[in-house]
């Protein structure tokens, strides 16, 4: 975010009087600063840059009980308040709650259960993303969990920081609860969207990497071959790609050695 004016709450909430709700806003910018005169907001202006820092950032300030995670290219749907009010009082004890969404074309953005449900363990083939989210605070802060700072935009790697996070949230024993609501629109791009781009490939790997360890790339070898099978990438790319992808690994196992 690089903004000097609040305006572009208008387009988040179109539904809602933003100067009633508490508002935690991380303006990341060498030369914008951003204020509000509203005493809910809390505006922090850093010379950071990174997304998973900004979510640290507002996570450590944030004040409530719970805190919804935004972007602000989101569209809040006219009963996402309600729905957040139910959630919370008729679900006690979950570290994390997650939602729906749909794209600018009034779709859902991806594949959800088609009932709401709990979570102890990840989920192989669902995803939630961060504006989906509904943070249980004192629990996310009580037990010390941060997103990791090596993932998302501004970062060596350049996705990934939801689905770690998550996975932080599920070995520490907590709970992730699925609603079967939509909340937002938001203009995501689709996993199936992503799936030649080297970057999306060796953050994947890396990612895997934190649950196979080096048997990493006995997965690799697989899913190279599901990548050209399905014509994401071609046969004379797989020794790039693969090349890229061990180079991503060792890079992290760097990167790990240096915070111990």
């Amino acid at each position: 975010m690089n903004r000097s004016k609040l305006d572009f709450l208008d387009s988040m909430f179109p539904h809602h009087d933003w100067r009633d709700l508490n508002l935690v806003i991380i303006n990341q910018s060498k030369t914008q600063e951003l204020k509000s005169p509203c005493s809910k907001h809390c505006i922090i202006n850093s010379t950071e840059f990174g997304l998973s820092k900004s979510r640290n950032l507002a996570l450590e300030n944030c004040k409530t009980n719970f805190a919804v995670i935004a972007d602000d290219d989101v569209i809040y749907e006219p009963d996402c308040l309600i729905n957040y009010v139910e959630t919370i009082n008729t679900y006690q004890n979950v570290a994390l709650f997650s939602f729906q969404m749909l794209n600018f074309e009034n779709q859902l953005a991806k594949k959800y259960p088609k009932t709401s449900c709990l979570f102890r363990r990840a989920p192989k083939k669902i995803k939630a993303s961060s504006v989906e989210m509904l943070l249980n605070t004192n629990l996310i802060k009580s037990n010390q969990l941060k997103f990791d700072q090596q993932f998302g935009l501004g970062a060596v790697f350049e996705s990934g920081e939801d689905e770690v996070f998550l996975n932080e949230i599920l070995s520490e024993k907590l709970r992730w609860y699925f609603i079967n609501k939509i909340i937002l629109k938001h203009p995501e791009q689709s996993t199936g969207q992503k799936q030649h781009e080297l970057n999306y490939i060796t953050t994947k790997t890396v990612l895997k990497y934190r649950i196979y360890g080096n048997f990493v790339f006995l997965w690799l070898f697989k899913f190279l071959l599901y990548l050209v099978r399905n014509e994401y990438i071609q046969p004379l790319e797989i020794p790039q790609t693969f090349k890229a992808c061990y180079r991503a690994v060792t890079l992290y196992k760097s990167l790990e050695r240096k915070e111990m």
